[in-house]
């Protein structure tokens, strides 16, 4: 005879359990945050990173965000330069498809165009900024 299971005695057991385990890692972990201890108290800058080479400013840290998006941008850019091109290919000669794709092409020369002026125009403000003294690097 198959001996049913009552849900709900299994659902207790269960959170007795899950509590229990979740008291002993706490308690593991309590103990062993005072194993070492020391007396100086150093904070490491985490922009460095490990070995201390990495952004040493907030002028870094900018950069080297706005030369990701640049970098994410571009590869954006020539998916929409190969979307574009399928798009002319699958016109087949229809002139409202290739209306549609010199459209496209248009808004992807635009975008390229924003791309690389907000690469000049980042570098200019850094230049102008690193000039006059305001930033260093």
């Amino acid at each position: 005879m198959i001996k049913k299971i009552n849900p709900s005695t299994t659902l207790g057991a269960r959170k007795k359990i899950i509590s229990l385990t979740t008291l002993f890692l706490f308690l593991l972990s309590y103990q062993n945050s005072f194993a070492q201890r020391t007396d100086k108290v150093i904070f490491q800058d985490p922009l460095k990173g490990p070995g201390g080479t990495g952004i040493g400013s907030v002028s870094e840290l900018i950069a080297k965000f706005v030369d990701w998006i640049i970098n994410l941008g571009i590869v954006a850019v020539v998916l929409a330069f190969i979307y574009v091109g399928f798009q002319f290919v699958a016109a087949q000669g229809n002139p409202e498809g290739i209306a549609k794709a010199k459209k496209a092409f248009l808004w992807t020369v635009i975008g390229t165009l924003i791309l690389i002026g907000s690469k000049v125009l980042t570098e200019i403000i850094k230049n102008t900024l690193t000039g006059s003294g305001v930033i260093t690097g």
